[in-house]
Order: structure tokens, then C-alpha cells, then sequence
């Protein structure tokens, strides 16, 4: 029976090809135990009229709520955030002046299988690659986001207790640049999050122990597992397993 690459390089080789190298490690988010990363507020990750967008793989647990992927936001106030709601959509919503827009998909994740989001704003709309197709269904016209100071949330909404996420996050990314149809089926295809020309978070999860996720864009947005006492779990991923699960 043929081994995979990971099994047969248990601690990656710096020889590996880089495709190979990733997707051995992620973080499991328990909403019980409040977990989360978070990630200090930096200009790099602020945004008002940038095109942008955020790449992750997830895997949800079953009966999820609403599950927060990322929040910079305070609601109606400022900023934006990205949630797996009820029945499997996922939601962009970032707050203007007068008024929180929000761009929704078709029901597409669904509990206890990997998916590859692929979510941001381009050209004044927002859209929501699931497993590299475009699952937008809702998608009014973007306006300006009002800047804030806060910090960023990995697995967590800054003002609401009840939308941690339930389940494993891996690969995560935030790119500003226009979004394309190739490129969120390159991304989902290559099973891992690539450092891009103007990438300005990239969490690998492969640091496989501590409470720290390094960031590997370059500009230090290193994640902090918390609680410190209960952080997220460590856990064992392989670019099959994401691949697999997604359809692929």
C-alpha cells in the first residue's frame, strides 16, 4: 500500500517539495471552553476600501449554531467578520456608515466534512467560494468599511459569547487583491494557504505545540491560543484528508 509523503517524513524535511510540506497541523476550537486566537490589532490588517479576502479550511462539529471564523468588528459600529450561520451559509458582513451589509451564500457546509472558504470583497461586491465554486446568492453593493482599532478574532466574536467556533481551523489567510474565479479553485485545489504577493496573515497551523500560531506573511500577525489555561487543541492533519472530505 503506497504511503503518503507525510507519513513517510513525520518531521517535513526542508527538501520537501512545498506542497508537500503543509496541512500536517491544525487547531481544534472547543465553544465550551471559550477558545480562540487572537490576533493584535496591526494597520496591515485594517481595512476600509481594499479589495481583499480571507482563505481557511474548515471542518464544523455537528449542531453548530453560528460559528465565527474571523471578527474585527464591534456589531453596527465597525469593521467586518466572517460567520458560518444557521443551515450552512456562510456571511461577509462588514459595517458602513448607516448601515451593516451583508453578503450571504446558498447552503454549503455541511457538519463533521472539511470545506475550503474562500470569502471576500472585490470590485464593491463580496463573494463566498465554497470548495472553489461561487456559492453567492445574496451580494448587494459595498461601500466603504469604517476603521477600527480592534483586535482580531480567530474562532470568536469579540462582543457575543454564543458564536465561538465548534471544530478545526486550518490554513487560515488574509490577502488583500482582487478575488477571481481561478483563483479560489487554485487555492482550494493546492490544499494549503501560499504566501501571495501581498499577503498580510498567513497561519500555517504547523507549529504543532504552545500558544502561539507564527504568522508567515512577513508582517509578525502572530495568533495567541487562548484561554492560556484551555487554548485550542493541537491536532494532526493531512492535505488528503482536507482534499478527500471536500470532494476532491
Amino acid at each position: 500500500m503506497a504511503r503518503t509523503p507525510q507519513q513517510i517524513y513525520r518531521k517535513t524535511p526542508k527538501r520537501l517539495p512545498e506542497e508537500l510540506k503543509w496541512s500536517n497541523y491544525g487547531l481544534d476550537f472547543n465553544p465550551a471552553l471559550l477558545q480562540y486566537l487572537h490576533i493584535p490589532h496591526h494597520a496591515s490588517i485594517t481595512f476600509t476600501n481594499e479589495d481583499f479576502y480571507v482563505e481557511a479550511w474548515v471542518k464544523l462539529n455537528a449542531g453548530f449554531p453560528n460559528a465565527t471564523l474571523v471578527s474585527k468588528t464591534k456589531y453596527g459600529t465597525d469593521g467586518w467578520y466572517i460567520i458560518i450561520y444557521a443551515a450552512g451559509r456562510v456571511l461577509y458582513v462588514q459595517m458602513e456608515p448607516g448601515a451593516v451589509i451583508t453578503e450571504t451564500s446558498a447552503t454549503a457546509v455541511t457538519a463533521g466534512r472539511w470545506h475550503h472558504l474562500f470569502v471576500g470583497k472585490t470590485g464593491g461586491r463580496g463573494y463566498i467560494y465554497v470548495n472553489g465554486i461561487d456559492r453567492t446568492t445574496v451580494q448587494p453593493a459595498l461601500g466603504n468599511i469604517i476603521v477600527n482599532a480592534r483586535n482580531m478574532n480567530i474562532g470568536r466574536y469579540e462582543d457575543l459569547a454564543n458564536q465561538h467556533f465548534d471544530g478545526m481551523i486550518d490554513e487560515f489567510g488574509i490577502t488583500v487583491g482582487v478575488m477571481t474565479a481561478n483563483l479560489a479553485r487554485r487555492s482550494f485545489y493546492r490544499g494549503y494557504a501560499r504566501r501571495e504577493a501581498d499577503s498580510r496573515l498567513l497561519l500555517r497551523m504547523e507549529d504543532r505545540a504552545g500558544l502561539t500560531a507564527v504568522d508567515d506573511s512577513g508582517y509578525g500577525n502572530n495568533g495567541s491560543l487562548l484561554p492560556v489555561l484551555t487554548p485550542p487543541t493541537w491536532i494532526d492533519v493531512q492535505k488528503y484528508q482536507l482534499l478527500a472530505e471536500a470532494g476532491v
